[in-house]
């Protein structure tokens, strides 16, 4: 029972870091939304909860970066591998997600 209240807890918190990393983004303070990641990520961990799916693709895992189209990220699709690629600005990191048809 404990843990899965605490898994709860750690989700909540997750979606309110993510949250908050995208308004600081908005009133572009890029560090205070890294460092919202950060802490998302470290709380993850810490609870063994893993980031929601919705979540994986906006941020870097290389960086911490929260990850917006065209200003910090290069998104490409693959339409014959059915592949998602995101490129990180920042770093150059790449991130391949695949989808379905």
């Amino acid at each position: 029972m404990i843990s899965n209240y605490r898994k709860r807890i750690a989700l909540e918190r997750i979606e309110i870091l993510f949250n908050e990393a995208k308004r600081a983004m908005k009133l572009k303070k890029p560090e205070l939304a890294k460092r919202y990641i950060e802490l998302a990520r470290k709380i993850g961990m810490r609870c063994n909860v893993k980031i929601p799916s919705q979540y994986k693709t906006k941020f870097c895992k290389k960086c911490n970066v929260y990850l917006i189209p065209s200003k910090n990220c290069k998104i490409k699709l693959d339409s014959k591998k059915h592949l998602i690629k995101i490129t990180c600005l920042e770093c150059g990191n790449i991130k391949i997600f695949r989808y379905k048809k």
